[in-house]
């Protein structure tokens, strides 16, 4: 089974905890996401941390896709990952590092690894279409946390 990796980078300017609480807060999710997926929260904690689940529902390759991921590492305030529990991928990884680079500044680290799904889904959801997908999703998701968590 090949296992495809995606990564994404962002500086902003803020603390490192600031950012881990705001990513932490599973609410938090559709303020950042793009308004296409329309991502609604259905079940989850207030505040992540190991072990936690998620239900979400959101759209994406022109279906309405329901998911749940579990918290599987947690190293407050400079990593957490989450993988998928059930929905369409074969396998899905998400992990988030976030490093302090100076007095004000914070690097994050968005790295992604997946296998498609197999089946007719997978003849829609193919590796470099999630690719794409990852990169417009990233790009708004970098864009919408400068403008929410940066100073005016």
């Amino acid at each position: 089974m090949h296992t495809a990796e995606f990564s994404a980078h962002c500086e902003l300017d803020c603390g490192v905890e600031t950012l881990f609480q705001f990513l932490t807060r599973p609410r938090n999710g559709p303020k950042y996401s793009p308004p296409d997926t329309k991502l609604k929260i259905l079940d989850g904690p207030e505040q992540l941390q190991l072990g936690s689940r998620v239900k979400f529902r959101l759209r994406g390759f022109g279906q309405r896709l329901q998911l749940e991921n579990e918290v599987v590492e947690f190293d407050e305030p400079t990593s957490f990952a989450e993988e998928q529990t059930s929905g369409p991928m074969t396998y899905w990884r998400h992990c988030r590092t976030l490093k302090q680079i100076s007095e004000s500044k914070t690097l994050l680290t968005d790295e992604v690894y997946f296998t498609p799904p197999k089946g007719l889904v997978g003849f829609v959801m193919t590796e470099s279409r999630i690719r794409k997908q990852l990169e417009r999703g990233f790009a708004h998701q970098h864009a919408v946390l400068h403008q929410l968590l940066e100073p005016a």
